[in-house]
C-alpha cells in the first residue's frame, strides 16, 4: 500500500478513523463502492430525504439525511460529554453539486476534520477557491481534489 493512502481498514474502527462520506449521489456511490470494496468504514451524510433512499437501496448503507450542518450539530451535541476526539471524523470525502463543494470543505475544515477530499474543480469561482485555499492553510490541514485522480487504483 502506498504511503500517501490514509484509509484505514480497521473493523474495530474509532470515530475519528471512520471515513464521512459527504453526498449521496452518483459520485458518492462510486466511492462508497471503493471503500466498501477496501472495507474502509464511512459514515454517509446527504441533505435530501430521495437521493439517502435510492443510495441505501443501491449500496445498502444507511444515509443520516437533513444535510452536513445537522449532522455536525448532533455531533457538537454529544461531544459536549466526550472528548472531542472521539467523535470527530479526521477525514472526509466531499462529492456534493460543485456550486457546494467548497462551502462543505469550509463547514469541515471549521469543525475541525483533518483531511478533506474534494470531487470535481473543488469550486465555481477563483474567490471562492483561493479563500477554501487560505483557511486549509491557516489551519494546516490538507484538502485535495480528487477530480484528476478518478483512474487511479488505490495503494498503487
Amino acid at each position: 500500500m502506498s504511503d500517501n493512502v490514509i484509509f484505514t481498514n480497521s473493523t474495530n474502527a474509532s470515530p475519528k478513523e471512520v471515513v464521512l462520506l459527504v453526498g449521496a449521489g452518483y459520485m458518492a456511490k462510486e466511492y462508497a463502492k471503493v471503500l466498501k470494496a477496501q472495507n474502509v468504514p464511512f459514515t454517509v451524510v446527504s441533505r435530501g430525504e430521495e437521493k439517502a433512499r435510492i443510495f441505501e437501496q443501491e449500496i445498502g448503507k444507511n444515509v443520516i439525511s437533513g444535510g452536513l450542518e445537522a449532522y455536525l450539530r448532533s455531533l457538537n451535541s454529544a461531544r459536549r460529554g466526550n472528548s472531542e476526539e472521539n467523535l470527530l471524523p479526521s477525514q472526509a470525502i466531499v462529492a456534493v453539486n460543485v456550486d457546494q463543494l467548497a462551502s462543505t470543505a469550509v463547514k469541515l475544515l471549521q469543525f475541525g476534520v483533518k483531511r478533506i477530499f474534494l470531487e470535481k474543480p473543488g469550486g465555481v469561482k477563483l474567490p471562492e477557491l483561493e479563500a477554501l485555499q487560505a483557511l486549509a492553510e491557516a489551519a494546516e490541514r490538507p484538502v485535495q481534489d480528487l477530480g484528476g485522480c478518478r483512474h487511479h487504483r488505490a495503494g498503487t
